[in-house]
């Protein structure tokens, strides 16, 4: 992932297929590059596999207290 054109921090939250959250990317800043220069931007990976991304405000995992290893459920 990488944060080209977007307007606030986000908290990136990696699951894997067992629905564990593997990693979270905490306030992940926005990148201000423009134009060209966008291939500048820094790019962000989970330190395990994850085959789901949940992105959310930046603070939000941790005024909700989420952390690696929670389990998350999907309500369809």
């Amino acid at each position: 992932f990488w944060m080209a054109n977007t307007k606030i921090p986000l908290d990136i939250i990696w699951i894997d297929s067992n629905d564990k959250i593997v990693d979270i990317s905490k306030n992940t800043p926005p990148c201000t590059e423009t134009g060209n220069m966008q291939a500048m931007c820094k790019t962000y990976k989970p330190k395990e596999n994850a085959l789901y991304v949940l992105e959310v405000n930046g603070g939000w995992t941790e005024k909700n207290d989420v952390e690696t290893g929670d389990k998350v459920e999907f309500i369809e």
